[in-house]
């Protein structure tokens, strides 16, 4: 298995990278921490991550669904 590497970005220097960041996560293994003001506030991970942590892409998404209602 696959070691992924794993790195905290500033929201605002991601903006001006995002095109390197998504190839880095989707071909790359890359897990991304974008962070505000210095806290983590969001992650960009691949779709074979998402997968893995129980969504399913193809049908209902009941994690998804608990998410919107809040």
């Amino acid at each position: 298995m696959k070691t992924a590497r794993l790195a905290r970005i500033a929201t605002s220097d991601a903006r001006e990278e995002l095109a390197e960041l998504v190839n880095a996560v989707a071909y790359g293994g890359a897990r991304i921490i974008l962070q505000r003001h210095g806290k983590d506030v969001a992650a960009l991970i691949s779709l074979a991550d998402l997968e893995r942590l129980g969504v399913r892409l193809a049908g209902k998404i009941p994690m998804w669904m608990e998410l919107q209602e809040e």
